[in-house]
C-alpha cells in the first residue's frame, strides 16, 4: 500500500484531538500529530481572516483517503475543513512497514 501524508487544520486543539483518536480507534491511520497554535491566514468569502488552528498530520496509507475525509468532514467544526492529501514518495522502510500494519 502507498503511504500518505494528510494534513487538516481544526479550529481548536479539542477538536483535533476529537478526530486524531477516532483516526486511530477506527485503524484508519498509524499516526496522528497534533500541532496545536499554527497561525492560519486566508481569503473567506472575500475577507482576509486570521485565526489560530490547531493541525492534524495524518500518516495512513491510499487505501484510506476517502474514508479518512470523510471521518474528517463528519466530526470536523468548519463548514468546509481543509484536507490535503500528499502522496510519501520515500522514507526509513521500517516506518513505511508500521504505517501499512497499523492501517487495516
Amino acid at each position: 500500500m502507498d503511504p500518505i501524508l494528510i494534513i487538516s487544520g481544526c479550529p481548536d486543539k479539542e477538536n483535533a484531538l476529537n478526530i486524531a483518536r477516532a483516526l486511530i480507534v477506527k485503524s484508519l491511520a498509524a499516526c496522528v500529530n497534533v500541532l496545536p497554535g499554527s497561525t492560519s491566514i486566508f481569503n473567506w468569502q472575500g475577507e482576509i481572516q486570521e485565526e489560530t488552528e490547531s493541525m492534524l498530520f495524518i500518516k495512513t496509507t491510499q487505501d484510506m483517503e476517502a474514508p479518512v475525509e470523510n471521518l474528517i468532514q463528519e466530526l470536523h467544526e468548519y463548514d468546509m475543513p481543509e484536507i490535503i492529501s500528499i502522496n510519501i514518495a520515500g522514507g526509513a522502510d521500517d516506518f513505511i512497514d508500521w504505517v501499512n500494519e497499523c492501517v487495516s
